[in-house]
């Protein structure tokens, strides 16, 4: 409980929390707050808006309206603002009069247009289909924060296995084990799992999360090994051992809980690279063009000619989201880190002391 009341009083772990505490309540709350679908490029008005674009006034409304009655009666209801630039609804106006209205221009559809700039309906712009990029960067956090999440679980839970397993019981199986390990070591996990994308058939979330699953617990596997070899021979382990207790037991009970910290630091890694594999690969066009993601945006990006058509937002924001995710699980690690080890603690202590001295 000290250990953890400690942790947040790291600043590092501070930042980091906060950080990935806001990118997880814009995954929960994705259908409430993007204003539109991932895949909308148009909408139809429910209610007779306050204020219409002059441009979609004229040419997408009132050239729209089959019947004269109708098309004169919702002009008569809008007047010109002083700078000719919107249309703006009579105050005055009786809530029948706004039904009507609402009623008549209801059925007509409001396409968005192609590669908009930022602007108040569209606070990033649309894409090259006239899609919200907004609404994509916010559905595509869920994607992106599942797949890292649950690859470093997966990833994690492979990777602890292989390495109390190997450190544990010694002999034939750490050789065997320790030469699979050294094996997915010695290979590019990157290059492995472009290689896997391209001959799987099978194209989406479920395949890249397994992909990238199978091919990035090696490392974690290594330092879980050297760990077990080291408390393996600690005293309390061995008097474990001498009184009879099943190799069960003496894991759970004695060596894991030593390593929890290990543990954490190695998910929030793990955590780390799956986002960053997952951009990578879905930037390439080896998964599912049709899912929303950080890493799918850039993909569209490159085919929709995002620089060569100045839409710098298209690139950098995913970007960023990717990156500021990038740094919390970072500052995170760096905090279990600073927790764990006792040097790193009594450094920062009289780095503090230092500072009250002057």
């Amino acid at each position: 409980m000290n250990k953890l009341l400690y942790f947040f009083k790291v600043k590092k772990a501070a930042v980091g929390s906060g950080i990935l505490i806001f990118f997880i309540s814009i995954a929960i709350f994705a259908p409430i707050i993007s204003p539109y679908k991932a895949t909308q490029n148009s909408f139809y008005y429910k209610k007779a808006p306050k204020k219409i674009k002059a441009p979609i006034f004229e040419k997408k409304i009132i050239k729209k309206i089959f019947s004269d009655i109708d098309k004169e009666y919702v002009k008569s209801m809008y007047h010109k603002d002083e700078d000719k630039n919107y249309y703006i609804l009579n105050k005055r106006l009786k809530k029948e009069e706004k039904k009507k209205i609402a009623d008549i221009i209801s059925l007509i559809e409001i396409r968005f247009g192609l590669r908009e700039t930022p602007s108040i309906a569209h606070p990033f712009g649309t894409t090259s289909c006239g899609y919200d990029l907004f609404s994509r960067v916010i559905i595509g956090t869920r994607v992106s924060l599942f797949v890292g999440i649950v690859c470093g679980v997966f990833a994690g839970i492979i990777a602890l296995i292989m390495g109390l397993v190997s450190g544990y019981f010694g002999g034939i199986i750490d050789d065997i084990l320790s030469m699979i390990i050294n094996v997915f070591l010695v290979i590019p996990a990157f290059v492995l799992m472009i290689v896997f994308a391209s001959y799987i058939p099978v194209k989406g979330i479920l395949p890249i999360v397994i992909i990238i699953s199978i091919t990035s617990w090696a490392y974690g596997a290594r330092l879980f090994r050297s760990q077990v070899l080291t408390l393996r021979n600690r005293d309390f382990v061995k008097a474990s051992i001498v009184v009879g207790e099943r190799s069960s037991m003496i894991i759970f009970t004695d060596i894991l809980p030593n390593m929890l910290s290990l543990i954490i630091a190695n998910f929030f890694a793990a955590c780390l690279s799956a986002i960053l594999f997952e951009a990578a690969l879905e930037f390439l066009g080896l998964g599912d063009a049709s899912v929303v993601s950080w890493g799918n945006i850039l993909f569209w990006a490159q085919n929709g000619g995002a620089m060569i058509n100045n839409q710098w937002q298209w690139i950098v924001i995913p970007g960023l989201c990717i990156a500021s995710v990038g740094t919390s699980f970072a500052l995170l690690n760096f905090a279990v880190d600073e927790i764990a080890n006792p040097k790193l603690r009594s450094m920062a202590s009289i780095k503090v002391k230092r500072r009250k001295l002057k």
